[in-house]
């Protein structure tokens, strides 16, 4: 066997945990939906004045979630590499560079793949330029409805505004944070390669009796407990990145132990969930969702209000609407970009930290 030829039969042997490693690279790097959840992340940051204890958790249990899914791609990685090693599997696979290297480099895909994800995420200038253009027409009709001079207004509005971070520079820094976190993450894992033990830890024959069985079970079974019992308060303290960095710690660490036990038993128990899932969906067998019936009559709904009646109602109940008398009244509009649950709770995010700079703000925004 040539020298190439043991390479490819390294890099084949793992070839598992590297499309696993492909698809959370694309998972963190590619979808319009996670550059939203990296914008929220900056946009928490760039709208406040003050250090907020809430986004920097959120931002801890993202950095825990994301290592959490590189030390899993590294786990998956060298436990398919260590089962490869065994003979009662049959032809060993030799150990070799690529096999000590290849799950050291899975683990640096998620924080990488982040860092591109979150430097995706940057918005353009002109975007920039508008939100902070947005802000200092919020602060400055805040001074000036306090009763500033419209010089000090002014003054004060450039002044709250310049002490906003900007949106961009924010994302760079996580993105930097993120390859920082990446190098930090091989070095860990390199230390971990050399801890007295590991590979006998590994080892597929023990794995109904070892460690990683037990922890695997336990695992398991608390976050069932845990989040069935605190089932809104605690995703919401950790947020969407910590969970899905957990979600997909979870899942790789499934998929290699049922891989190392289907090696053992010598079936093929992850192409079984595969075929299983695909089945109970082609045949609608895991479909729970019924229509159910209101015993009562269904009330009609009224009549949406027209949009100058409702505006003309809206205008007329302004607190503050005689202030500006002697100069136009500042009127809001919001629009959400996207759809769902996720924009209306962006919006609402960004709204609320508008409202908690500028108590005046709510008077000036138009909705019906």
């Amino acid at each position: 066997m040539s020298a190439w030829q043991r390479i490819w039969r390294q890099i084949e042997t793992l070839g598992l945990p590297i499309l696993l490693a492909l698809g959370i690279g694309f998972i963190f790097a590619s979808p319009d939906q996670i550059h939203e959840v990296y914008r929220a992340a900056a946009q928490a940051f760039a709208t406040s004045r003050s250090e907020q204890a809430a986004d920097y958790r959120e931002l801890i249990c993202a950095a825990a979630g994301i290592f959490a899914v590189s030390l899993a791609l590294w786990l998956a990685g060298r436990q398919i590499e260590t089962a490869a090693r065994d003979l009662q599997f049959g032809q060993a696979v030799q150990p070799g560079w690529v096999t000590q290297w290849i799950p050291r480099v899975l683990a640096l895909v998620p924080p990488l793949a982040a860092a591109v994800g979150v430097t995706l995420a940057r918005v353009s200038p002109t975007v920039e330029s508008s939100i902070k253009t947005l802000m200092f027409d919020v602060f400055y009709e805040q001074f000036k409805t306090d009763g500033s001079s419209d010089v000090a207004a002014r003054a004060l509005a450039t002044e709250a505004v310049s002490g906003l971070q900007s949106f961009n520079e924010l994302l760079s820094i996580f993105s930097l944070c993120l390859i920082g976190g990446a190098a930090l993450t091989l070095g860990i894992v390199w230390l971990l390669d050399y801890v007295s033990g590991i590979r006998d830890f590994l080892r597929p024959q023990r794995l109904y009796k070892s460690w990683v069985s037990l922890l695997f079970a336990l695992f398991g079974f608390a976050i069932v407990i845990v989040f069935v019992t605190v089932p809104v308060e605690l995703p919401q303290w950790i947020g969407i990145i910590g969970l899905l960095g957990l979600f997909l710690s979870f899942v790789l660490v499934a998929i290699a132990q049922l891989y190392s036990w289907g090696r053992q038993i010598n079936t093929p128990l992850i192409t079984i969930l595969l075929l299983l899932a695909l089945g109970f969906s082609a045949f609608d067998l895991n479909d729970n969702h019924t229509i159910r019936n209101s015993p009562t009559a269904v009330v009609r709904p009224p009549e949406p209000p027209k949009l100058d009646a409702a505006f003309e109602r809206w205008f007329k109940s302004r607190e503050d609407k005689d202030a500006f008398k002697e100069r136009p009244y500042p009127i809001y509009v919001v629009a959400a970009q996207g759809g769902g649950i996720y924009a209306a709770h962006h919006v609402a995010g960004f709204l609320s930290d508008v409202q908690d700079l500028c108590p005046g703000f709510s008077h000036h925004l138009f909705a019906i």
